[in-house]
């Protein structure tokens, strides 16, 4: 609860007072890139996945709070991360497309 309040309470506090795109971007790829991090600790040891994922929540947020067009702003942390957990390439970029994209169409 406290991960997506901070979240969401930051993410209001730069829709205040940004109105530059590239901002938004950086802004909204810096707090889902936390969470992300910050979701890890939620794994169980017998499947080594956590059963909750707060970025999910951070990433709907900024969606809604800082417009569609923020969606690279998502794409891009999870690329990364996908990259770096060892994942291939493909398979990052069409699961990070996949996650990030419907979000951006709804908003």
């Amino acid at each position: 609860g406290r991960l997506i309040g901070g979240a969401i309470h930051l993410l209001a506090l730069f829709k205040k007072h940004t109105q530059s795109l590239f901002t938004n971007f950086a802004v909204a790829a810096v707090i889902y890139g936390m969470s992300l991090a910050t979701s890890w600790l939620f794994q169980t040891p017998e499947h080594g996945l956590p059963p909750i994922w707060p970025a999910s929540g951070v990433a709907l947020s900024a969606m809604l709070l800082l417009g569609g067009s923020v969606w690279i702003g998502i794409f891009l942390p999870l690329c990364i991360s996908s990259l770096v957990a060892g994942d291939p390439w493909l398979c990052t970029i069409l699961s990070a497309h996949l996650n990030a994209m419907p979000t951006a169409f709804k908003t």
